[in-house]
Parts: structure tokens; C-alpha cells; sequence
């Protein structure tokens, strides 16, 4: 076996991973999956560690049903307790500044939404005051603003996998 060439090919693809353009939060996470523990600075941002079996909030419509999003989750292992959605008509009256510094919240999914609500400040859109805003969980918007159940799935998979995101127990 030649272990130069694994060990070669190891830390390209770890190199490269550290590299990729990503959040602050995300770094930490890599580097918590690497075991580097020790390298993740003391100001590493405010959602990094805090309550990885945290809720679940997703804004604007959907194109599959809430009986259907309940069975994603499920199969993943996460309660449906720890879901919650504000539906399109509803976000423009929700204060997007209760997302702030809390922690109740993990993940927040961004689809088809209005415009504007109250609490967005300055910002021109709700998503950009969501995917700019460093005090609030982490945001992820599906592709094409589209949530089906398989870009549900996708997502899900890819926070757990990555380590962001705990099953229950």
C-alpha cells in the first residue's frame, strides 16, 4: 500500500473543504468533524454551539403538504414537534427580529415568501435580512425559492450529515 499517495489525496480533499467558501459557523462545524476542536477560536459565532437539537422554522409556501414534511422528518428522526411554519400569508405580520439571539431555533428554511415584513430594518428583502443577519440560527434557501419534498429531504440530510443539525433520541 502506498501511503504517501492516501495521505497525499487526504489532505487535498481536507485542504480543499477548508478552503470552500463558507459561513463562520460553517468553518467551525468542519473543523469540529475533523476533531479540531482546539483550532475553533473563542469568538466563534453565536448559533455555533448552542442547541444542535433546536427547532426548525421554515417561511413562505410549499408545495407538498405539512402531513408530508411531518414524514421527512420522521424518517430522519427528528419530532415534528421541533418544526414550525409560517405560511406566505402570515410572514408579512411575523417580527423577524424574535429570530434574534434565539435560541430555540437551529435551522431556518427560506421559500416563496412576500417581499418585505416588520422587523426587517434597512434591508430591501426578508431573505436578505435573514441571510445577512449574523444573530440569528443558520438560514438555508431552498433552490429556485421551491420547496418540494425532495429539496426537504436534501436539505435536512445535508445538516445532519454535516453535524449541524441532531436527530432525537
Amino acid at each position: 500500500m502506498d501511503r504517501n499517495s492516501i495521505i497525499a489525496e487526504a489532505i487535498s480533499r481536507i485542504t480543499s473543504e477548508l478552503i470552500k467558501d463558507q459561513t463562520d459557523e460553517q468553518f467551525c462545524i468542519l473543523l469540529e468533524k475533523f476533531g479540531l476542536n482546539n483550532l475553533i477560536p473563542e469568538s466563534a459565532p453565536y448559533f455555533f454551539d448552542t442547541q444542535k437539537n433546536g427547532n426548525i422554522i421554515m417561511f413562505g409556501d410549499s408545495q407538498i403538504k405539512m402531513r408530508e414534511i411531518y414524514g421527512c422528518l420522521k424518517a430522519f428522526g427528528i419530532s415534528k414537534d421541533r418544526f414550525e411554519h409560517i405560511p406566505y400569508e402570515k410572514v408579512t405580520n411575523y417580527n423577524f427580529r424574535n429570530l434574534e439571539y434565539n435560541n430555540n431555533y437551529r435551522l431556518i428554511l427560506i421559500g416563496p415568501m412576500p417581499h418585505s415584513a416588520k422587523g426587517m430594518g434597512d434591508n430591501n428583502s426578508i431573505i436578505e435580512w435573514l441571510t445577512n443577519n449574523k444573530n440569528i440560527a443558520k438560514t438555508r434557501t431552498f433552490e429556485n425559492l421551491k420547496v418540494t419534498k425532495s429539496s426537504f429531504k436534501d436539505v435536512i440530510r445535508e445538516e445532519i450529515e454535516s453535524g449541524y443539525l441532531l436527530q432525537d433520541l
